[in-house]
C-alpha cells in the first residue's frame, strides 16, 4: 500500500507541474474527511466532485456531470459501476428526477427523497458555494459513517437535487477498506447519523412516537453492527471484555423488545444463530460466533488472496 501511495503521489506531482490548473496539498492529518475537508476549502471550480484515491472514472464522467449543472440544484447524484473483491461488477443505476425540496417538507415525499440517496459522496457533484455557504464538512472524529452523515447534511440544507441515472464512476471494492477495520467511535456515529435522520422525518411531518418507535425497531441492526466492529481487526479489547460489553446490549430494554419485533425468518442464517444466542440469553453464544464469523472470513480471504 505504500508503495502505491508513493506513485500515486509521484503521479499527482507530476501532473500538477504540467498543468497549473491540478494543485497538490500536503497535510501532516491523516483520514479521508480531513482531506476533502480541504479539497472543499481550497476549490477554485463551481463544483466540487469527489474521488476516492483507489477507484476509476471513465473519461466522460465529469462531462455527464457537467451537463447538469445549469439546472439550477444544490448537488447531483448518479449512477455508478461497482467491481467486488472478486472482480464481479454490478451496475448502480437509478431513475432520472428532479426534486423540488422546499415543496416537499411537511409531506411524506420528503422522507422519501431522503431515502433515495446513496451513502457515498464520490458518485455526487456538490456546488461548491452551496457546501461552504452551509458549513458542509466532514465529521474528522469518525472513521465510520462519515459519509452517510455528509449526505443527510447536505440534503437538510438543499433546496433542489437531481438524480441521473448513470455517470462514469467506477468504485474498486478492497479488502483494506475502512468496513474491515475496527472503528472506535461506530455508536457516537450512528447516533448523529440516526439524529439526523430523525430531523428528516420531522421534516416529513412524522409523528415523534412513530420517530421514537422506528428508533426502537434498529436497535437489534445496531448492536450487530457494534459487536462485529468489536471482533475486527485493531479492536484492543480482550475476548472477556468483548463478552462483558456484549452482555451489557442484550440487557438493554430497547434492544430486546426490537429483537421481539423484528421478523428473523426473513434473515440470513447467521442472522437467525444470533437470534437463537439472544432468545436463550447467551452472550457467550453471540461472542464466539461472531469470533468464529471473522475467521472463517479471514481464512477465506487468505485463500482468494493466495488464488489471484
Amino acid at each position: 500500500n505504500g508503495k502505491k501511495q508513493e506513485k500515486q503521489l509521484a503521479i499527482a506531482n507530476s501532473v500538477s507541474v504540467s498543468d497549473e490548473r491540478i494543485k497538490v496539498y500536503h497535510t501532516d492529518l491523516g483520514g479521508v474527511s480531513n482531506a476533502r475537508n480541504i479539497g472543499i476549502n481550497k476549490a477554485k471550480g463551481d463544483w466540487i466532485c469527489f474521488v476516492d484515491a483507489d477507484d476509476k472514472l471513465n473519461p466522460r464522467h465529469l462531462e455527464i456531470f457537467a451537463k447538469e449543472t445549469a439546472l439550477g440544484v444544490d448537488f447531483i447524484e448518479g449512477g455508478f459501476t461497482q467491481i467486488d473483491i472478486n472482480g464481479k461488477r454490478s451496475i448502480h443505476k437509478i431513475k432520472r428526477k428532479m426534486f423540488d425540496l422546499d415543496k416537499c417538507l411537511g409531506t411524506s415525499k420528503y422522507i422519501e427523497c431522503s431515502d433515495s440517496l446513496g451513502n457515498a459522496p464520490w458518485h455526487a457533484l456538490f456546488r461548491t458555494d452551496f457546501l461552504r455557504r452551509n458549513h458542509m464538512k466532514f465529521d474528522v472524529r469518525f472513521s465510520m459513517n462519515e459519509d452517510r452523515i455528509f449526505k443527510q447534511k447536505v440534503f437538510l440544507c438543499a433546496r433542489r437535487m437531481l438524480f441521473i441515472p448513470m455517470t462514469g464512476y467506477v468504485y474498486l471494492a478492497s479488502a483494506g477498506s475502512a468496513m474491515s477495520r475496527w472503528h472506535a467511535t461506530i455508536e457516537e456515529s450512528w447516533k448523529v447519523f440516526l439524529d439526523l435522520k430523525d430531523e428528516i422525518k420531522r421534516k416529513s411531518g412524522i409523528a415523534e412516537s412513530l420517530i421514537s418507535a422506528q428508533r426502537v425497531q434498529m436497535q437489534y441492526y445496531l448492536v450487530w453492527q457494534y459487536v462485529w466492529n468489536m471482533f475486527k481487526s485493531g479492536c484492543p479489547l480482550s475476548f472477556f471484555q468483548k463478552y462483558m460489553k456484549i452482555r451489557e446490549y442484550m440487557s438493554n430494554s430497547e434492544f430486546q423488545r426490537s429483537c421481539r419485533l423484528h421478523d428473523w425468518s426473513k434473515d440470513k442464517l447467521y442472522y437467525r444463530l444470533y437470534h437463537l444466542c439472544i432468545q436463550i440469553h447467551s452472550p457467550f453464544g453471540v461472542s464466539l460466533l461472531f469470533l468464529f464469523q471473522h475467521k472463517i472470513k479471514q481464512l477465506l480471504n487468505r485463500v482468494k488472496n493466495r488464488m489471484k
